[in-house]
């Protein structure tokens, strides 16, 4: 619905692609720094009732008419400094890391990259939100052999979209085809798995796939010494309204935390209590990794950005993660639009997973150092409501008039 607004378009796509930087520019040191403006829009918060609900829905959907809406625009300079760049190596698939601060899960996320010889085949690739301490964070990299990328800007937040956006906009350049989004807190269980997830992407690729995600489970009791257990059952017991009990006795951590995007209507979006119409969800939460339902390459509808593959081509195509949802829905975005230009999404599970964090399971020891893992600020949290408007106005036409099934 808000893609149609004439002017909009420059708000919701990425626009730092197109510059005329070349690979010449680029290489001719081992450092360079670039400039990037991008325009964002987010909601104004004094003007939320002037946002649609369901029973807005229903007349847009009588009239076809849409009203005009009031966003708050920024235009936001990135100030980027890419270092290392004599480390690339163009037999190596691009893996992009965003990160801010967290010093001790760059290590250990590092560490379990190089010890499961992912660097062998991967352009690892830091991309530093504004950490204090960046010096601390490239010299992690250098141990490593990580590529580190510093990036500057001002907003309160941590925008996911744009740092990924720009990772993709120095491997665009450098004439690279695909590029792995990869979470600070991800990690492999073994050297078989990467080479294996890209082997596989490589294959449905042929028959029109285009962006891939993978088998996410719970780390298992004992894999990473960051993770708290009890805080671990905490969390998910606020998060999914249940006791610590019943958590517990579901013994989540090696089970599944994702094996497949789906959609459900939410009481409260029929009550306009919330913005979203389809509400995504992980589909075979909680099960054991090897069930039937979740043990299965297949088409779905979207793939948590915690690890993709995409083509980069296809990625540019279709306008990069949305700038203006820097916090969240922008890999549900971006799997919908892979979709409406008739790209393939599809989940590589068939024996074969890779460990999320999820944020909610670090330490509160790393809570505390950083909020890049958990928005916890008032800026931020502003921000999720202003990504949940805005994605409900990108998609809840499409899901309301049944062009999208939920």
């Amino acid at each position: 619905m808000l893609r149609q607004k004439p002017g909009t378009d420059k708000y919701l796509s990425c626009n730092i692609f197109s510059d005329d930087i070349t690979k010449k520019d680029i290489l001719r040191n081992s450092e360079f720094c670039i400039d990037l403006i991008q325009p964002e829009i987010s909601i104004d918060k004094t003007q939320t009732h002037r946002y649609p609900f369901h029973k807005d829905y229903v007349e847009i959907l009588k009239t076809l008419r849409v009203a005009n809406f009031p966003f708050v625009v920024n235009e936001t300079t990135y100030s980027v400094n890419f270092t290392g760049l004599e480390k690339i190596d163009v037999n190596k698939t691009p893996l992009l890391l965003p990160i801010k601060d967290n010093e001790e899960l760059l290590e250990f996320t590092l560490s379990n990259l190089s010890s499961n010889d992912v660097m062998t085949i991967a352009n690892v690739t830091v991309l530093d939100d504004r950490s204090s301490s960046p010096e601390s964070l490239r010299k992690i990299c250098n141990k490593y052999g990580a590529i580190y990328v510093r990036v500057d800007y001002d907003t309160p937040y941590f925008n996911f979209s744009m740092l990924n956006n720009i990772g993709v906009y120095l491997y665009n350049k450098l004439g690279f085809s695909e590029a792995i989004f990869w979470n600070a807190d991800l990690w492999t269980p073994d050297k078989e798995t990467v080479p294996n997830l890209i082997s596989k992407y490589h294959y449905y690729k042929e028959s029109g796939t285009r962006l891939c995600g993978a088998k996410l489970l719970y780390p298992e009791s004992g894999f990473c010494e960051l993770l708290d257990k009890d805080r671990t059952y905490k969390e998910l017991a606020q998060d999914f309204h249940m006791t610590m009990e019943d958590i517990a006795e579901m013994d989540p951590l090696g089970k599944v935390q994702f094996a497949g995007g789906s959609f459900k209507v939410l009481t409260e979006y029929l009550e306009n209590q919330h913005p979203i119409c389809g509400s995504p969800y992980h589909f075979g939460r909680f099960l054991k990794r090897d069930e039937k339902a979740v043990n299965i390459d297949r088409e779905t509808r979207f793939v948590t950005g915690a690890f993709q593959i995409v083509d980069i081509p296809t990625f540019i195509e279709v306008g990069g993660f949305c700038p203006s949802l820097s916090c969240s829905m922008q890999d549900v975005d971006l799997c919908l639009r892979f979709w409406e230009s008739f790209n393939k999404v599809t989940l590589l599970a068939k024996d074969i997973h890779l460990f999320h964090g999820e944020s909610v399971i670090l330490s509160s020891k790393l809570e505390k150092e950083s909020e890049s893992l958990k928005h916890k600020s008032g800026a931020a949290k502003d921000k999720l409501v202003s990504d949940d408007v805005l994605y409900s106005m990108l998609w809840n036409f499409d899901f309301f008039s049944g062009r999208l099934p939920a």
